[in-house]
């Protein structure tokens, strides 16, 4: 079954984006097992997808709760080994620049950056070891390369690192593999075009519609069913990656 993209984690998959790719993985018959945080939420997708899918397995965890990280963490160290693991949490806030304090910048680092290379830290070497399987990690709308930014700071410095991560998950397979043998294993990050999710104000939703011009925001189930086929494309091509795009992915 490795390789195969058949048994898939979301890491934030009861609301949002997380909850979207966890609703698609299972159209597309896939074993789906996520972790949420709103018991109500947890409830009814878990609800939703046993009708479409022979393996669905929920987990509650408070991310905001340093003990409960840990206790993820141990779970991603020791649990069953999925297939593909998606990172869709990462909490989003607007504040001019200057205006944070500690406590949003910790939160914004701590659940936008560090999930994300404890995530790969503990799943990669696993994965590696296996010789196969996909990590994706969600980025921030721009946020592939550094730039300023005046009112979601925080959330960018957070959400860009995200990509060094993955570019360095990737530098450290191209070394396993010159000394164990190539294999198909992948972490990507996957930077979202303006996507509508229930977490957006009316007031954003006006607002990042009009900077997504023309073609205006796509909904959280178009983002996944493109999420998905990338990640289906991806486990059945050639793991070589030859430029920092084919890491780096905007969709």
């Amino acid at each position: 079954m490795s390789g195969q993209a058949e048994q898939w984690l979301i890491i934030g998959g009861s609301g949002g984006i997380g909850r979207s790719v966890a609703e698609e993985a299972a159209r597309r018959g896939k074993k789906v097992a996520f972790f949420g945080r709103t018991r109500k939420k947890i409830r009814a997708l878990r609800k939703y997808l046993q009708q479409r899918s022979s393996f669905v397995a929920a987990y509650r965890i408070r991310f905001g709760s340093k003990r409960t990280l840990q206790s993820l963490f141990r779970r991603l160290h020791r649990g069953p080994l999925p297939d593909v693991v998606v990172l869709s949490y990462g909490p989003f806030v607007e504040r001019h620049f200057g205006q944070y304090g500690f406590d949003t910048w910790y939160t914004m680092t701590t659940h936008n950056l560090t999930l994300a290379g404890l995530t790969v830290e503990s799943i990669l070497p696993r994965m590696l070891a296996r010789g196969s399987g996909t990590i994706v990690l969600l980025g921030g709308t721009d946020t592939d390369a550094v730039k300023g930014y005046t009112q979601i700071s925080a959330y960018a410095a957070a959400k860009t690192g995200v990509s060094v991560v993955a570019l360095s998950a990737e530098k450290a397979i191209r070394e396993y593999e010159r000394n164990h043998g190539p294999g198909k294993v992948k972490v990507l990050c996957v930077c979202p075009d303006y996507v509508q999710t229930e977490y957006l104000t009316t007031d954003q939703i006006d607002r990042f519609s009009r900077l997504a011009g023309t073609n205006g925001m796509k909904t959280a189930v178009e983002f996944a069913e493109k999420l998905v086929s990338l990640v289906l494309l991806s486990e059945n091509g050639d793991n070589k990656v030859d430029d920092d795009n084919e890491v780096i992915i905007r969709l």
